[in-house]
């Protein structure tokens, strides 16, 4: 009885999950929000209307792909503020792209890259911030480390797994260090596997 009970929480757990990767591959399937995201993550947060001077873009055209993004959780509403008998809504980037492999796949190649480009720059973003702001060494255990090595496809995967295992056990220890209730620090932290061109010493 307990093995079938487990074995539903684990087919609805992962029913869920591709829920949520169908909406975010959605989120991601369109120019116009991956150029959204670049905004919000360059500029910080920002209300739709702000966003559509600086890409000279129609409000209510982004307003729909503002709720796209929202609903597939790359960003969130941090504040409204009324104005003049309407309601200004910010928002802010939350980055969290995290794409299974068949979501990923169904991406068409400019949308691959779109979203690629989009990540890397928020990912080279929040770095340089860490640097100038003198936060990025601060800790004597902060990792930093960078590496070529030479796979076969059974290794590709399985290092691409164990990517993917570490970044989901990030938000387990998210949820946990916030049940412990201490002192929050803000922490960076990005993940890539990719081919390279060729190797490097």
């Amino acid at each position: 009885m307990k093995a079938k009970v487990a074995d539903r929480e684990e087919r609805l757990e992962r029913e869920e999950r591709e829920e949520e990767e169908v909406l975010l591959a959605k989120a991601l399937g369109h120019p116009c929000r991956v150029a959204i995201l670049e905004c919000l993550n360059a500029n910080g947060p920002m209300a739709p209307v702000e966003v559509s001077h600086r890409l000279r873009a129609e409000l209510s055209n982004l307003s729909y792909h503002f709720r796209v993004l929202a609903k597939g959780g790359l960003i969130e509403e941090i504040g409204r503020e009324r104005i003049r008998g309407s309601v200004k809504t910010t928002y802010r980037a939350t980055a969290r792209a995290l794409l299974h492999d068949a979501a990923w796949s169904s991406l068409s190649p400019t949308t691959k890259s779109g979203i690629s480009a989009t990540m890397f720059g928020v990912l080279a973003s929040r770095a340089s911030d860490a640097l100038q702001a003198g936060t990025f060494d601060s800790h004597d255990n902060r990792h930093l480390s960078v590496s070529t090595i030479a796979v076969d496809q059974e290794g590709w995967d399985e290092a691409i797994g164990l990517l993917a295992s570490v970044f989901h056990r990030l938000d387990e220890i998210e949820r946990e260090a916030g049940e412990r209730g201490g002192r929050q620090v803000p922490m960076s932290v990005g993940l890539l596997g990719f081919e390279s061109p060729r190797m490097y010493e």
